[in-house]
């Protein structure tokens, strides 16, 4: 939570107006399954600008959009969401009640893939991806091209991705496991493959942002945090140094 309310303390948004904000949120969701762990606040306030425009790229149905249009924003989201056709043979009526909701509460939704989205031009004060660059087909290059023009002078990009090196990631490695996902989900269901193509680093990530002329405002990560008390397991007090 020190993050959360540190981020909040900068952008000027007292945590209660955040909360009742994302509480109310949550509730639109009461009969659709919905993540609303820590990471979706992290999202949601990295994200909040005060009477901001904020454009989310890949949004599929989060709770985050939702919560920034509470707080006033003008928010709009692009994804492609074949599985909400009925007839589609992997139809999920969930995503229909989900986008319903985004639109109830005044989200713009644009149904395309973002490789093929036109954004107006010097029009967002923020552009986000949460989890999204990772599952990209081709290279990320057209789309950073895309946030380049669509930002706002002195607007922000929010990106989140898979650390494709962090300790886990190495553990594996070492044990000779693979650090990627299941090879039988990829044989199995890879026509086509929707899981993660390509996970970056700390390093790849800020030089894709320097490349388009963008300043690192700040670049972090957040790691598993497994139990480092009297109870842990050595595995964990390990994991934790």
């Amino acid at each position: 939570m020190r993050l959360l309310e540190s981020i909040l303390s900068e952008k000027g948004l007292p945590t209660s107006s955040f909360e009742s904000a994302f509480a109310h949120a949550i509730s639109l969701y009461k009969d659709i399954g919905i993540e609303e762990s820590e990471r979706i606040r992290v999202s949601a306030a990295l994200s909040y600008q005060k009477a901001g425009a904020v454009c989310d790229l890949g949004s599929y149905i989060n709770a985050y959009p939702v919560v920034l249009a509470l707080l006033g924003m003008r928010v709009l989201t692009v994804d492609y969401y074949p599985q909400a056709v009925r007839g589609h043979l992997y139809y999920k009526p969930d995503i229909e009640k989900g986008l319903a909701i985004y639109r109830s509460v005044g989200v713009q939704v644009v149904e395309a893939d973002i490789y093929d989205v036109v954004l107006p031009g010097n029009a967002f004060d923020v552009i986000t991806s949460f989890e999204t660059f990772e599952h990209l087909w081709h290279s990320p290059k057209p789309i950073v091209k895309k946030v380049q023009s669509a930002l706002k002078g002195g607007g922000s990009f929010v990106l989140s991705v898979p650390n494709v090196v962090n300790l886990a990631n190495r553990l594996k490695v070492m044990c000779g496991r693979s650090p990627f996902e299941p090879f039988r989900l990829y044989y199995e269901h890879g026509n086509p493959f929707t899981g993660h193509r390509r996970e970056m680093t700390m390093a790849e990530v800020h030089w894709m942002m320097t490349t388009i002329g963008l300043t690192k405002t700040k670049l972090f990560t957040a790691n598993l945090a497994p139990p480092c008390g009297e109870n842990a397991s050595a595995a964990g007090r390990l994991y934790r140094i």
